[in-house]
């Protein structure tokens, strides 16, 4: 995805956590849950594979032999370097660095191309040295060679197009949906939706969707995720690629808007520290059937005015004012209708991630965090992946103002990117906040150095299970047998002096918790019930909270 961004991600992800501290998250993307019940029988569908069928004999022919012979454009684009801290709630996407593209490209006969880039300007909004594969600078033309290549190769190489002559042997499909477009001078375009999804999900394969003219078998819109044999670079989380078509002399399909999103994460530690490129391009002024002058015909398949040139090209704005709203926030719906026919169609096998065994963390106060309970405290935690099906975790954390050691054990399913539910056995020592925190970790560690801690913590014993209908549900049930106790001021801050702690009940027994929030619930939702024993006063207690989180 990228070459020599692993300083650029450290730096951004320290740049990214003072930012929040000074500015609040912003609207987090959703994440739809797939629809329940499988519908494996849809997928014998005659009329699709009739549809794709005339969708495959087009592109042959509109490759070899046309009445279009060559075309001529301009396309505008973007490209930016976003991290992500935390799994979508800590800290949305920063944009790191973005830069705006001009492109001049040309199509001619039998399948030749040639594009060149003009213009190009950029801005480094967080310190970073980000480097692109070079195809991030092109368009895609003809929807994708039949041989699907992405990154330089590098990503995804030899992929099966799903509109490829040989594409009924490796891909099945089925109908979904029409619609009609309206266009200048009231004729109305028919489109019908064509869902694809490999036959061998062990092989490298696209899982996506595809909208066809219905008159002429034309590409509206292609997009297309990979299964997890596909993606060559393992890092890779997601990889997501739309192209749009606009109908050109009311005849041929062309570029018209493209997207591309490819998240990254690291294969060596479990942090939830992510690079994310967004590329986006629209092409228009199109000339068609004009001569192709004869100074293009001799240029390779890409190339590029020098550094001089490029950045004599007369852009309008900045660079910020100018970058689409879907380069600075969470994942677009495209990503995410994407990932959703990912996990429709192919088993989460074939989509999760292989890993073996890496350092381990929640987010950055697992390793480093400063509090009035434990002063300076450092930690690190260690996971194991038992093949496909289990994990185990460790995480351990020592405080040097309490002198105490708290940690995590945990065994149970390894969570997959389908709706397999995971559960877990797991045995803790954790001060525990009791009400909802007001501010995010890092936050509290840092303006703790000053005197000002908002936890409310108790130091927490327990046992016991916890289980997710699936990887990506909000929905957690958590079962223990639990004790709480009081915890005292052990640290000191560099100015003032810290409020006392909690006066927290010595308490023992039973601890049921369930949560909702996230992708499937506007708020965050906790139901607590709670019995057990007070031990001085013998008093048995039940408590049940219900709380919001706005």
């Amino acid at each position: 995805m990228l070459r020599g961004t692993r300083n650029a991600l450290v730096v951004a992800a320290l740049s990214c956590i003072v930012s929040s501290v000074v500015m609040s998250p912003g609207t987090i993307a959703a994440q739809t849950r797939p629809a329940s019940g499988a519908r494996d029988t849809a997928w014998k569908d005659a009329s699709a594979d009739s549809l794709i069928a005339r969708a495959v004999q087009l592109r042959s022919r509109q490759l070899a032999d046309s009445t279009l012979l060559s075309y001529h454009a301009t396309a505008h684009g973007f490209l930016a370097f976003l991290v992500q801290l935390g799994e979508g709630q800590i800290i949305p996407p920063r944009v790191v660095q973005s830069e705006e593209l001009a492109l001049s490209l040309s199509w001619w006969q039998p399948g030749r191309s040639a594009q060149q880039l003009v213009g190009r300007r950029d801005t480094t909004l967080l310190p970073a040295d980000v480097g692109y594969y070079r195809d991030r600078y092109a368009v895609v033309l003809d929807n994708l060679p039949d041989r699907i290549r992405l990154g330089d190769g590098y990503d995804v190489a030899d992929v099966p197009h799903p509109l490829s002559v040989d594409a009924a042997t490796r891909y099945e499909y089925r109908r979904d949906d029409g619609f009609h477009i309206d266009l200048v001078g009231g004729r109305k375009i028919n489109v019908d939706k064509v869902e694809f999804r490999p036959r061998d999900a062990s092989k490298p394969s696209a899982v996506g969707s595809v909208y066809l003219d219905r008159e002429t078998g034309g590409v509206v819109r292609l997009s297309m995720t990979f299964t997890r044999a596909a993606i060559l670079d393992k890092r890779i989380e997601t990889l997501v690629v739309t192209l749009e078509n606009s109908l050109v002399r009311e005849r041929y399909w062309l570029p018209h808007r493209q997207e591309v999103e490819v998240a990254r994460s690291s294969t060596w530690l479990d942090l939830p520290i992510t690079g994310v490129v967004r590329g986006h391009w629209e092409i228009a002024g199109y000339d068609v059937n004009e001569k192709i002058p004869t100074v293009t015909l001799t240029l390779p398949r890409w190339s590029s005015l020098s550094r001089a040139e490029l950045q004599a090209y007369k852009f309008e704005g900045t660079v910020a004012d100018v970058l689409p709203p879907e380069m600075r926030l969470a994942g677009s719906d495209d990503v995410a209708a994407a990932r959703q026919m990912a996990e429709q169609a192919v088993r989460a096998s074939a989509l999760a991630q292989h890993r073996g065994s890496s350092a381990f963390g929640r987010g950055i106060s697992d390793l480093a965090r400063f509090s009035r309970t434990e002063g300076i405290a450092a930690g690190l935690g260690f996971s194991r992946h038992w093949g496909d099906a289990w994990q185990t975790t460790i995480r351990a954390r020592y405080g040097f103002s309490d002198q105490e050691v708290k940690g995590r054990v945990t065994l149970g399913r390894a969570p997959a990117l389908g709706g397999a539910p995971t559960m877990e056995l797991f045995a803790e020592r954790e001060y525990r906040d009791v009400a909802t925190p007001e501010r995010s970790g890092i936050a509290n560690s840092l303006h703790a150095l000053f005197g000002s801690d908002f936890s409310t913590q108790v130091d927490t014993r327990a046992a016991g299970i916890q289980y997710r209908p699936s990887a990506l549900s909000r929905f957690t049930l958590r079962v223990a047998a639990e004790s709480d106790e009081p915890l005292h001021v052990r640290a000191k801050p560099l100015l003032r002096s810290f409020a006392p702690t909690l006066a927290a009940w010595n308490l023992q027994g039973a601890r049921a918790e369930v949560r909702a929030g996230g992708s499937h619930f506007p708020q965050a939702t906790h139901l607590r019930a709670v019995s057990g024993q007070h031990r001085s006063r013998l008093v048995r207690i039940a408590v049940i909270r219900l709380r919001a989180i706005l």
